[in-house]
């Protein structure tokens, strides 16, 4: 094909290849690296401490530990996870201190003579 048959000399354009050096553009990415969710470590301990709840001290972190990591799951906009087990500690740990509220009423009140 020849400069007097191309449809942009037809035009008056003259069209010249773009003269980029390599190097000169950022290469593209066509996907965002991939996002690790993690488990909120307070979420964890919240549940093992509520399977502690026979000690008072168990039943007392669970709930501690629980509140704590459901208001950091909350903020962190889901990086992170572990709002069922946060739950479950909680639910745990609750119900160790009404087990141990039970027992010091019930203990004061001579029910075990």
């Amino acid at each position: 094909m020849t400069a007097s048959s191309s449809p942009a000399s037809s035009s008056g354009a003259s069209f010249t290849q773009a003269s980029f050096t390599e190097g000169s553009f950022a290469p593209v990415r066509p996907y965002p690296p991939p996002v690790r969710v993690r488990t909120n470590g307070l979420a964890i301990a919240a549940l093992v401490s509520g399977l502690l709840f026979i000690t008072m001290i168990g039943a007392v972190l669970a709930v501690i530990f629980g509140h704590i990591s459901l208001s950091q799951i909350k903020r962190s906009r889901g990086w992170q996870r572990g709002n069922g087990m946060a739950v479950a500690g909680l639910i745990l740990g609750y119900a160790g201190l009404v087990v141990f509220a039970v027992a010091f009423i019930s203990a004061g009140t001579g029910a075990f003579e």
